[in-house]
């Protein structure tokens, strides 16, 4: 597959699933690893919460070695309000 096919595959399904605004929040690029080629993500913290969508309020977190799913629109105000008063 053509490296500038996949980016465009890539920058589709963003702006599909999480909207063409969250573009900005996340970079990637080829690099060459013991002959291999490899796409690196790096994605950025949002400002706001990110839902996919069409998926309706599904929240995960990550940490240290896992995801978690932070269920209830109460605990998701509480993890985003706590995540927003310990920011550096």
């Amino acid at each position: 597959m053509p490296k500038d096919f996949f980016k465009l595959e890539v920058d589709r399904m963003i702006s599909h699933h999480l909207g063409v605004s969250k573009l900005e929040l996340i970079e990637g690029d080829f690099y060459n690893i013991d002959n291999k080629t490899i796409f690196v993500f790096t994605i950025f913290p949002s400002k706001k919460k990110v839902f996919l969508n069409g998926k309706g309020k599904e929240f995960w977190v990550r940490g240290f070695a896992s995801n978690r799913q932070v269920i209830g629109d109460d605990e998701i105000e509480d993890y985003w309000d706590n995540r927003e008063n310990t920011e550096k």
